[in-house]
């Protein structure tokens, strides 16, 4: 098919759970090529074993067999750290990290409702840490504040999803808290909300539902790691909270309890970050640059 088309370039996304085939046949080739990582899908297919990496020697002289060690380069990785990983384990020499974007619109401007309306959005399995959530929203219960609600949107893991639904009749928040379901688009119902928890476990490549909240006027709490802590500036744009610590997850979601002035600064700040850093025409002017300058490269 590449030798029928002759592309001047061939952009890659994600191979995950489609063969590493595609990308060795640009390879071999030598076609252009520009992989866009969002994910660290190449994972599943490059372990590091002595075994495995005999394994794919022996593929290397087998008819119909993918085993060479692919060059991803260049690669525009979505985050800092994805770009340190694609250096450091799969050897991309040249790489840039351009986030994901959204489309800007205009400017909410809505206040904190006198009762918090939290929302939970994305995938629900345990590496999202809705539990994480589930027990802090318990323990600010406990201290008193009383004054919110918690809709939880997305679909995932059953067990875990039955596990959540349980944990929430058995930390007495079957008043607050609400299974909403996956909705197509997000984007109509963040306007009801002022507050989305985010506390995953996982490594986050990035985390889109982020930036998708704070152009929203949501005001965003995260893990302190990886996607999240290089989109939010603790206490500047967003909060902030240690991995896995319910505790802090708490006193952080505390902090926002009444306090208007911060949370109209958090979310006029966030608003103005994203129309700034993460604004979809300047994030796709950037790939497309990356994407004509490579195609151009020794074609004069």
């Amino acid at each position: 098919i590449i030798k029928g088309i002759k592309p001047d370039l061939v952009y890659l996304w994600s191979l995950r759970l489609v063969s590493l085939s595609p990308a060795l046949a640009v390879q071999k080739l030598n076609i252009k090529k520009v992989f866009e990582i969002g994910d660290l899908w190449m994972k599943g297919y490059y372990h590091t074993s002595i075994f495995s990496k005999l394994k794919r020697g022996i593929k290397n002289f087998l008819p119909f067999m993918v085993g060479s060690l692919i060059d991803f380069s260049p690669a525009i990785c979505v985050s800092k750290w994805i770009e340190k990983e694609m250096k450091k384990k799969y050897f991309a020499k040249e790489t840039y990290v351009i986030p994901n974007g959204v489309k800007i619109c205009e400017k909410n401007k809505k206040l904190l409702n006198e009762k918090i309306r939290y929302i939970f959005c994305g995938r629900i399995d345990y590496t999202k840490g809705l539990d994480l959530a589930l027990k802090a929203l318990s323990n600010l219960k406990d201290r008193g504040f009383d004054n919110f609600v918690f809709h939880i949107y997305g679909e995932g893991q059953d067990s875990y999803i039955d596990k959540c639904k349980k944990m929430t009749k058995a930390l007495n928040l079957t008043k607050e808290v609400k299974f909403c379901g996956k909705k197509d688009d997000m984007k109509k119902y963040y306007k009801h909300y002022d507050v989305l928890l985010m506390p995953t476990r996982m490594r986050e490549p990035f985390g889109l539902v982020i930036i998708e909240a704070m152009r929203a006027g949501v005001v965003v709490i995260a893990t302190n790691a990886y996607g999240p802590a290089e989109i939010i500036q603790d206490e500047k744009d967003g909060l902030l909270f240690k991995s896995e610590d319910v505790n802090d997850l708490t006193n952080t979601i505390q902090k926002l309890q009444k306090n208007t002035v911060l949370y109209n600064n958090l979310r006029d700040a966030a608003f103005l970050k994203v129309f700034e850093k993460f604004n979809l025409i300047n994030v796709k002017q950037e790939v497309e640059n990356i994407l004509i300058n490579t195609a151009k490269k020794d074609a004069e």
